[in-house]
This record gives structure tokens, C-alpha cells and sequence, in this order.
């Protein structure tokens, strides 16, 4: 499985949140691959925040910009939030899908991003998908809290 599709569980209140948040962070941190150890197309900033006790972080592709074909070596599932509109597709070996889920990091995946900046909400889980699926649906109530 590359991806579960989660529902949009953030109220448009706090969606504006997070994208404002984004589009107001000064510095961003170019993230590295931690398998090869290349720089790879995206950004992250780490939001001090907590969702199902997990860091949050915002990730951010320039225009144009791409994180090539790969598998992650630090965890095996992210929770991916869409946050700005005109959001390009994360893409798998069959398959493309551009909605809030909980992403098989272990499974090649990519983005060829368009010419929109785009901006997302990224929670790393260390369980296998159907784990952290399980957590997921185990939530009562989606709430990020202060580290």
C-alpha cells in the first residue's frame, strides 16, 4: 500500500493557520536525504507543535522544484496535510495522489512540483502504515498541542 486517504480534519480556521504560519516562516531548513546524504528539493521548519504525541513540521517546495524517486531511512510513515492550493501530486511508481494522507514512506515516491509554492503539514511516524493507521483511527479528537 503507498498511501491511505485521510479525511480533511482540520477546520478551514485552522487550515489558515498552518498556511499562514508557512508563509511567514523567515527561515526554513533545506533538508538532506539521510539515506545518500544529497540535498533533496524540499524544506522543512519544525513547528514546536504535537499531534498524536509527534512532532509537526511544515515542509515546502519551491516552484519547479522536485524531490526525486526514493525511500525514506528515518521512519516509515508521514502523515501529509496539503496546505496551499494548486498542490502538485505526490507520485508512485502507478499511481499519483495530491489529498491529506498517512504516505509508505518505505514505497518510491516523488514530487515534481508545479509553479506554485507548495506548503504542507508533515508528521513522522516510525510504525509501518497499517500501524499507523491504527493510531490514526484510534484518535478521538485531532489536536495539536505545544511541545
Amino acid at each position: 500500500m503507498n498511501y491511505y486517504e485521510l479525511p480533511r480534519f482540520l477546520s478551514e480556521e485552522r487550515h489558515n493557520d498552518f498556511l499562514n504560519m508557512a508563509e511567514s516562516v523567515k527561515e526554513w531548513t533545506p533538508y538532506q536525504s539521510t539515506v545518500s546524504g544529497n540535498r533533496m528539493g524540499m524544506y522543512y521548519y519544525q513547528t514546536g507543535l504535537k499531534f498524536a504525541n509527534r512532532n509537526v513540521a511544515l515542509i515546502k517546495l519551491e516552484p519547479h522544484d522536485v524531490m526525486d524517486w526514493h525511500v525514506d531511512g528515518k521512519r516509515n510513515t508521514a502523515l501529509s496535510y496539503p496546505l496551499s492550493g494548486h498542490y502538485a501530486p505526490c507520485s508512485f511508481e502507478d499511481e499519483t495522489f495530491s489529498g491529506v494522507m498517512l504516505l509508505n514512506t518505505q514505497s518510491r515516491h516523488a514530487v515534481f512540483n508545479n509553479e506554485h509554492t507548495r506548503y504542507s503539514i508533515n508528521i513522522s511516524f516510525q510504525e509501518p502504515i497499517n500501524e499507523a493507521i491504527e493510531i490514526f483511527n484510534e484518535l478521538s479528537e485531532y489536536e495539536f498541542t505545544t511541545s
